[in-house]
């Protein structure tokens, strides 16, 4: 016998031969420009984010050293001039441009000037500029001790200001042009878009005059901004500041209305070196309440001026709770309390395979951003639903671009004017299917076992996901807020960013549960489910050389005797599936692995609310050929026909399939969102239930294979009887023990829907379907099957020992 050498995640291999596990010894925006009166100090900027009201609180954001924000300023500051001065955003000549605009004329000269101007070609536009201006700017009054000549303040003052605006692109426009004598004046148009403030036109009157043959621009700072140029400012003291108004990222709900993430004050625990009284039980208390190592707390504080506040670790409102009361208690030794807005999440890594996490926006991201949307402190959806839903779940900016007075030392003063001024607001509230209960219970049950696990539920009807669970998962708390070294080393140690239940990683053999698809084809194909089939101790397929044995039987064993293939179903027995897989391949080749993509395996699911999963794989004759470059032999057949060899599915492919017999043959596309609500209530977006697919089979092979997958949980011959006997909802099912790499164990797996439909009774709704697999465990019916029992009772609310 062979054996599949594949782990998760790993390229699958030949593995001719394969026998199934399951049987026999188991046990049981518009813009905005000017007419606003300024905002004063006294209404600008609330102390803290809880005075402000909800859309202008400040974004969340996570304790970044000093050093990291001064380096990706200094590259955004590089990003932000690459996209300012683009070549393509060089003034163009439109229709306005009035006649005579021809060389060596102020109309040509300050088309010129425009044009280097908004294409960012300062030293060429400084050529331009007048003597008179240069004289003017290289006074010392003007220059204070900023700048060391007019060169320096016209060309480095232009950057600044258009810097500080946030401005991404300037495209100006040329208008009606006046001579008189030694002057003339150039009516300009220079439109200006910025990130925070929307879009800026400032209405222009370039000024020039005749020096050495040559017309020259007479510049002064109101040809950035008009306002800048003011009689009670002769020395153009006055500085650009823009402030920012930020709002809420949306809420992530689950299906109650409960937050899944949201943002709220978090708490910055920080030491102030110079009070630490008893540095060995400040040490030994945070590091264990925060999960900070000893080097990695000290080396944070260490050195600091003593006088400063220096943040340790951010934490989310529940460990705040948990250990306020020894915070609380070394407040006389150094140790402080901040608050702050940041992205939590209730259930941490509960949900995560849902949520996702946010995490600094990186410089790729910057470079990637054609929106100009993002900043070098913004945070970016990283996984899950916070990815697939960023264009709506992040706030919209705002700002308001101020004209203010320079204080003596330097900094911002009171306003003089407003430039422009744009509100903020709430990103968009994303609504799911989850049961936030369901998958509470679920992935508690999981951690019962020390393995990699991974389960999906569905609403058969409408494709709703009830539960999502993979574990090990990180804790997005963590990631959001700034996660220590010992999470950091976990989790990359326990592979706890791969969503097992849609990803790659999670695409595995599924064992017997392939059954269900085999059985189906041989319906389809015409074999009567009154023909027989000898279910004894072994087989050869045609063309081995060895017998396959049937896998959990000694020696001894003679097998079930003649039976058809829906008790064979029932029992699981591989040599009866070996032989429909012959006999189907004698018929077409391509039969079996036609009916497993007819059930949507090989493709995604096309699932709402997740920015990627698996496809997993189906093999045939043309991917052997192309990829093994072999031909398809009764071999293939054989292990697709147990769900071994290189087939590959996910959890949610598993349970879609299961979902699809439920429900009538309507495979429905798996939706984790049903819509998205604007923060005023209005719903942008909705994701009604939507038809995938049909299963290839007459409604009397469906009504047969329906029936037939009550034999392995139901059946007095099922395998899995004795874990279902009394139970008081009827649950059709299939376990499936997948072969992996020598010297591993198997994965155990468990597929099923319940209520199922008897074969005499009123029909049933189905409710729910569900895919388990417990990677590297063993037996079905020892781990994959209890579990979805397990949630079977949990979400039908039936008595512990149902």
């Amino acid at each position: 016998m062979g054996s599949d050498t594949r782990a998760p995640g790993e390229p699958p291999r030949d593995t001719a031969g394969l026998s199934e596990l399951d049987d026999y010894d188991a046990p049981t925006d518009p813009g905005w420009s000017g007419g606003s009166p300024p905002v004063g100090p006294a209404n600008r900027e609330p102390d803290t984010a809880a005075e402000l009201p909800r859309n202008l609180r400040p974004r969340p954001r996570r304790n970044v050293p000093p050093w990291v924000i001064a380096l990706v300023a200094l590259l955004v500051v590089a990003i932000s001039v690459t996209a300012i001065f683009s070549p393509q955003l060089a003034v163009r000549q439109g229709p306005t441009t009035p006649p005579g605009c021809q060389s060596g004329t102020p109309c040509q000269v300050a088309t010129t000037y425009v044009a280097d101007y908004t294409a960012g070609n300062y030293e060429r536009m400084f050529s331009l500029v007048s003597d008179a201006s240069k004289t003017r700017f290289s006074a010392p009054a003007i220059l204070g001790g900023g700048y060391a000549n007019a060169h320096d303040y016209i060309v480095n003052r232009t950057t600044l200001l258009l810097q500080q605006a946030e401005a991404y692109s300037l495209h100006g426009t040329i208008g009606a042009f006046h001579t008189q004598g030694n002057t003339a004046t150039v009516a300009a148009t220079v439109v200006m878009r910025t990130i925070r403030v929307g879009t800026i036109t400032q209405i222009l009157t370039i000024p020039l005059v005749r020096e050495h043959g040559q017309w020259r621009v007479n510049w002064s700072p109101g040809l950035v901004f008009a306002q800048l140029d003011d009689p009670n400012d002769p020395t153009y003291q006055r500085l650009v500041h823009l402030y920012p108004l930020d709002g809420h990222r949306g809420r992530i709900l689950d299906k109650s209305g409960n937050p899944l993430a949201e943002d709220a004050i978090v708490y910055v625990v920080g030491v102030v070196p110079g009070e630490i009284k008893d540095s060995n039980r400040l040490v030994t208390t945070l590091t264990h309440d925060l999960d900070l190592g000893s080097a990695e707390l000290t080396g944070k504080y260490q050195g600091a001026t003593p006088t400063d506040f220096i943040p340790v670790r951010t934490i989310p409102p529940g460990l705040y709770t948990q250990v306020s009361g020894d915070l609380t208690a070394l407040g006389n030794d150094g140790v402080h309390v901040q608050t702050t807005a940041g992205r939590v999440y209730p259930y941490g890594s509960d949900t995560a395979a849902v949520t996702g996490y946010v995490g600094d926006v990186s410089q790729q991201d910057l470079l990637n951003d054609t929106g100009h949307y993002y900043e070098a402190t913004d945070v970016i959806g990283r996984d899950g639903v916070e990815a697939w839903a960023e264009q709506m779940l992040r706030p919209a900016k705002g700002g308001e671009l101020d004209i203010v007075a320079r204080n003596s030392d330097g900094s911002y003063g009171n306003p003089a004017y407003s430039i422009a001024r744009k509100s903020a607001a709430d990103g968009d509230d994303v609504y799911t299917t989850i049961d936030t209960n369901l998958q509470e219970r679920t992935i508690a049950h999981m951690r019962v076992y020390p393995r990699q696990s991974a389960e999906v539920a569905l609403d058969p009807v409408t494709g709703g996901v009830l539960e999502l669970v993979s574990n090990p998962m990180y804790d997005p708390n963590a990631l959001a807020l700034g996660a220590t070294q010992d999470q950091l080393n976990s989790y990359a140690q326990e592979h706890a960013y791969v969503n097992l239940a849609v990803s790659d990683a999670g695409a595995v053999p599924i064992g017997s549960v392939f059954k269900v698809i085999t059985l189906a084809t041989a319906l389809r194909a015409g074999i009567p489910t009154t023909q027989m089939w000898d279910c004894q101790a072994t087989y050869q397929v045609p063309g081995e050389a060895t017998l396959r044995r049937e896998q959990g039987t000694g020696p001894t064993w003679k097998g079930h005797g003649e039976e058809n293939e829906i008790l064979a179903l029932a029992e699981s027995c591989d040599v009866v599936f070996w032989s429909i897989s012959v006999t189907l391949n004698q018929k077409d080749p391509n039969l079996l692995p036609q009916m497993a993509k007819g059930f949507g395996f090989g493709t995604p699911t096309g699932i709402v609310g997740l920015p990627s999963e698996s496809g997993g794989l189906v093999p045939d004759p043309d991917w052997f050929q192309r990829t093994q470059h072999a031909n398809w032999s009764p071999t293939d057949a054989a292990n697709l026909a147990i769900g071994q060899g290189f087939f590959l599915a996910t959890p949610l492919q598993l349970a879609a399939a299961m979902a699809a017999v439920a429900n009538n043959g309507q495979r429905m596309r798996p939706r984790l969102v049903t819509q998205i609500v604007a923060p005023g209530g209005t719903v942008v977006a909705s994701y009604p239930p939507t038809v995938n697919g049909t299963l290839p089979l007459t409604a009397d092979n469906l009504s047969t294979l329906q029936v037939a997958m009550l034999g392995p949980t139901m059946g007095a011959e099922g395998f899995a009887h004795g874990l279902f006997i009394n139970f008081p909802i009827p649950v059709a099912g299939k376990t499936g023990t997948a072969q992996t790499a020598d010297g591993l164990p198997p994965h155990s797996l468990f597929a099923c829907y319940a209520p199922a439909s008897l074969a005499s009774g009123p029909a049933q709704t189905p409710r729910i379907a569900i895919g388990s697999v417990i990677f590297h465990s063993g037996l079905s019916l020892t781990y994959a099957a209890p579990i979805a029992k397990q949630m079977l009772i949990d979400y039908f609310n039936l008595p512990p020992n149902s």
